[in-house]
């Protein structure tokens, strides 16, 4: 069940969705709300935020077996990492990721720097030796397998291990931020805005706090978010260009942001608000 809402500044939704009568699985009403985005900086452009990735890659696998739309198919993913990387989805990655984690596309701080921005993953996870294991198998298959440099580079006070690419600004950064939370970021060097720690998180900052739906609920399991005004403006796109149709509805919108959680032990909910830019201070 969804139902729409026309705000003053945007379109807002509101969805419920059950198990089935059937089903004996029932929902924890006392997940808590995920900590693990104050570490992402306030000016970041996108972040998804969530917990327990094990259960949703389960739940993505059964969604796959009768849809054949998503995205990303499985067999596909798992064949792909096995034959460039030498890595098992399941047991080499996914396996560790029981935690917080977070996805986050974070401009470069360099005005120097070739690439927009810099995609982020951090885990926070319950058991970091395989998470080790994982890095340590990975560093090992890029310098053997392609020639890849891979070096520690100090970072404040952290260790960062850092990849040097053949292809010019591609980088790729990984390593600890605490015992237990680990980040691996590919694209423009970013890491120096949260290692060490953030002094204004992305869940703090005005913006994003204004494109969280107004009638969403207040302890989230996760959320998605999009600045989508920012990203046009700084040029993350980088030389993607849309139809003119499609790309006069995209710069109307300022920012789309996705706030997930328990409704009850039979119910979950799915909150959405698209925040549209306004024409009175654009004009100014």
């Amino acid at each position: 069940m969804v139902t729409v809402f026309l705000t003053e500044d945007g379109v807002e939704l509101n969805g419920l969705s059950w198990l089935a009568p059937s089903s004996d699985r029932r929902y924890d009403r006392n997940v808590p709300t995920p900590e693990i985005a104050d570490v992402i900086p306030d000016f970041a452009v996108a972040a998804i935020v969530g917990l327990d990735f094990p259960q949703i890659w389960r739940d993505y696998l059964r969604d796959s077996q009768v849809n054949a739309l998503l995205p990303i198919d499985p067999q596909w993913l798992r064949s792909a990492l096995s034959s460039t990387l030498n890595l098992d989805l399941e047991k080499d990655i996914i396996a560790w990721t029981t935690g917080e984690f977070a996805l986050a596309a974070i401009p470069s701080a360099s005005t120097q720097s070739p690439l927009p921005l810099g995609v982020t993953a951090f885990v926070d996870t319950t058991d970091p030796k395989p998470a080790d294991t994982f890095f340590e198998k990975l560093d090992r298959t890029v310098r053997d397998r392609y020639g890849i440099t891979v070096e520690p580079e100090k970072v404040g006070d952290r260790t960062v291990l850092r990849w040097t690419m053949r292809q010019q600004g591609l980088t790729v950064e990984h390593g600890w931020l605490t015992r237990t939370m680990a980040f691996f970021s590919i694209g423009a060097v970013v890491s120096d805005t949260f290692v060490g720690g953030v002094e204004a998180p992305l869940v703090e900052s005005d913006r994003f706090r204004a494109a969280l739906p107004g009638n969403g609920l207040a302890n989230r399991n996760g959320f998605f978010y999009l600045d989508v005004a920012t990203l046009l403006a700084s040029g993350g796109l980088g030389s993607l260009r849309l139809p003119v149709e499609q790309d006069a509805i995209v710069r109307a919108i300022e920012s789309i942001a996705v706030t997930g959680g328990i409704q009850d032990e039979r119910r979950s909910r799915y909150d959405v608000f698209i925040r549209l830019v306004d024409e009175t201070n654009a004009a100014e």
